[in-house]
């Protein structure tokens, strides 16, 4: 069974689909979700910074309008990721931290670091180029991994000779 979130580079200029609406590490929800669609959230004059096409969400394109400030909709909440991951199931969790470092990616390189020039987007590919310097910046995603490395006994309290049970760090 393929996963419900593929992230994948989607051209913008493409019509359809669904949309996220991200801003300072919120997104725009109402009563059915987060996705919208696509066509009506972006004739809602909404102040967009970016647009990004980020995969696809159980077979459907998914897009990304990066806001420069929240803005109120009738019948709509902004919610940070953290309490979206309480309501929702691991595929939608996926794909919203995805969108939401892909947003702030975004936000922080709408202009050059080292002239300071506008960047535009790389048509194919996820990545932020200037025209007057030519640097090129990709997203840095951060996926997380939690280790626990032991040492056998050596992990255990002095004095704990019990063979008993798992220890927190056995």
């Amino acid at each position: 069974m393929p996963a419900r979130w593929q992230p994948a580079v989607l051209d913008s200029r493409e019509p359809g689909g669904w949309v996220l609406a991200h801003c300072q590490q919120h997104f725009l929800a109402d009563s059915n979700g987060v996705l919208f669609p696509r066509e009506w959230l972006k004739r809602q004059d909404l102040p967009i910074l970016a647009e990004h096409g980020l995969g696809y969400f159980a077979g459907d394109p998914i897009y990304l309008l990066e806001l420069q400030q929240p803005v109120e909709l009738a019948g709509c909440s902004w919610q940070g990721l953290r309490q979206l991951m309480l309501q929702g199931d691991a595929g939608t969790f996926k794909m919203l931290g995805f969108a939401s470092q892909i947003g702030t990616w975004a936000r922080q390189h709408r202009f050059c670091g080292s002239c300071a020039g506008p960047m535009q987007p790389v048509p194919g590919e996820r990545a932020m180029h200037c025209p007057i310097c030519a640097i090129q910046h990709y997203p840095r995603l951060s996926p997380s991994m939690i280790v626990l490395v032991t040492r056998g006994a050596e992990s255990r309290p002095p004095g704990d000779s019990s063979a008993g049970g798992r220890h927190l760090l056995d």
